[in-house]
């Protein structure tokens, strides 16, 4: 064939392709009509003389993708799932970067909001794509509380804290109203959970009882041995704001220089102090909770006892030389452990006290 020809390219459906070429080769462009095979019927016409070719074409068809998500991120669900569907290997995008691994597998777990592409490919390696948004919502709820702080008195037993937020309020006491009444001192927490689990959490200091101590042992000079070795003497613990503390909570350290030990006597209910006279003392409220080396024990009132207001608790302790030099002078101290909850004391700063003893 030479020249110039016309020639018609039909698959049956739709409008025929037409046209008019030169040489023995050209190619077509077609839109299918749809998938599977389909014959197409290439007619050719010259100098009113023409020749048909037929052959069948399998054609592919494309992936139809769906993304879907379970969203939106929150506080409670930290990530959320992609879906995909329609093809049997997927890639997951998110502003053109692959997220995971290309696969067979359909499921994403994300924890980034953003808009996610996913490419869907079949069998036949055709492809098509589309795409989810992935929102979040895991903003922190507005928490006040009020006041920031408060102190109990005798004149002022109680104070109302109140806390203010949308969601649901919980108190460290328990409660989930929004405003509570406390009487005893103490770090008072609050917790608000908004409708999709995010939190705020806010706390008060609550100053009330307020702990001192001294420690009564007038004569202080102690022999290398025998009974002059050996001293009674009393640990006071007084409550001077005139506030109960906590029930089973207080706490009190007392260290004895190297070269002496101590002891403590918990069913002894009065104590001749050296150099003083008899005591009363309570030491069957408190509990021996540590020894270290026998110079250092911690001491723990029992549950169920406290120091009222205005009120003490006594110890009576007894405490021994044993080679500490002659001439040498060192001190017996003895503190409240530090209330940092604020349960027993709400004052730091007058926690010490400490006793110049001699070996003679």
């Amino acid at each position: 064939m030479s020249g110039s020809y016309t020639y018609t390219l039909t698959n049956g459906n739709g409008t025929p392709s037409t046209g008019t070429k030169s040489g023995a080769a050209f190619s077509l462009n077609v839109t299918t009509a749809g998938a599977g095979i389909q014959s197409f019927t290439l007619t050719v016409r010259d100098n009113n003389q023409s020749s048909t070719a037929a052959a069948d074409v399998l054609v592919s068809s494309f992936p139809v993708p769906s993304l879907t998500n379970n969203g939106p991120i929150s506080c409670t669900m930290t990530t959320v799932t992609l879906t995909a569907s329609g093809g049997n290997s997927y890639t997951f995008t998110l502003g053109g970067t692959v997220v995971g691994s290309s696969g067979s597998a359909n499921t994403l777990d994300v924890a980034v909001a953003g808009i996610y592409t996913v490419r869907v490919a079949n069998e036949s390696g055709c492809a098509s794509t589309t795409t989810t948004t992935v929102t979040s919502n895991t903003a922190i709820p507005a928490l006040t509380v009020s006041p920031t702080s408060a102190t109990l008195t005798n004149a002022n037993p109680s104070t109302t804290l109140t806390a203010s937020g949308t969601g649901s309020l919980l108190w460290s006491t328990g409660q989930t109203t929004p405003m509570i009444s406390v009487t005893t001192s103490g770090n008072y927490s609050v917790t608000l959970t908004n409708a999709t689990g995010c939190t705020a959490t806010a706390s008060v200091p609550v100053v009330g009882s307020d702990l001192t101590i001294t420690l009564d042992l007038p004569q202080a000079n102690f022999a290398a041995s025998g009974t002059a070795a050996v001293g009674n003497f009393v640990v006071n613990v007084f409550e001077v704001a005139g506030l109960p503390t906590s029930s089973g909570n207080v706490t009190i350290t007392i260290t004895a220089p190297v070269g002496y030990t101590l002891s403590f006597a918990p069913t002894l209910a009065t104590i001749d102090v050296s150099g003083g006279g008899t005591v009363a003392v309570n030491n069957g409220q408190w509990t021996v909770t540590n020894r270290v080396a026998a110079r250092q024990l911690t001491l723990t009132m029992n549950s169920g006892t406290f120091i009222t207001g205005g009120g003490e608790s006594s110890l009576g302790f007894s405490i021994t030389r044993t080679t500490a030099n002659s001439g040498s002078t060192a001190s017996i101290t003895v503190n409240v452990a530090d209330d940092l909850t604020m349960t027993y004391d709400g004052n730091l700063a007058n926690n010490v006290y400490a006793r110049i003893i001699s070996g003679l």
